[in-house]
């Protein structure tokens, strides 16, 4: 084939590849983090003067709640990046149903969360 002969001689003078900052992907590092923020959005625990509420979901929106006269327990668990980063996971038992009734992973100033719902059962 006279073709591959041709390719036999053929050198690489230079090769380029997309720079990180290009417009591509700068454009889909745009989209994720929008899809990210968005997602982010759609996690929240709200403590109110009568119960605790998880929210969470953007296609699929889950709720859970606790009546504050039935919290029991409330613990925050942190990791080393999440006490220099100050956010952790609350967890809120309550009486009579499953062990832990409430999860909210990743919920910034954790211990304020802790201590907003404790001043409330009291």
């Amino acid at each position: 084939m006279p073709g591959s002969e041709e390719r036999l001689d053929e050198r690489v003078i230079k090769r380029a590849q997309e720079h990180p900052l290009g417009c591509g992907c700068l454009t889909k590092g745009l989209i994720t983090l929008g899809l990210y923020v968005f997602w982010w959005a759609a996690k929240q625990l709200i403590v109110t003067d009568r119960r605790v509420v998880w929210r969470e979901g953007v296609i699929t929106k889950k709720e859970r709640s606790v009546p504050l006269s039935r919290v029991q327990d409330v613990s925050v668990k942190r990791s080393l990046i999440g006490r220099l980063l100050r956010y952790g996971d609350v967890r809120v038992e309550s009486a009579g149903g499953p062990a832990t009734e409430i999860v909210a992973p990743g919920i910034e100033d954790p211990e304020g969360v802790k201590e907003a719902i404790l001043s409330q059962t009291r």
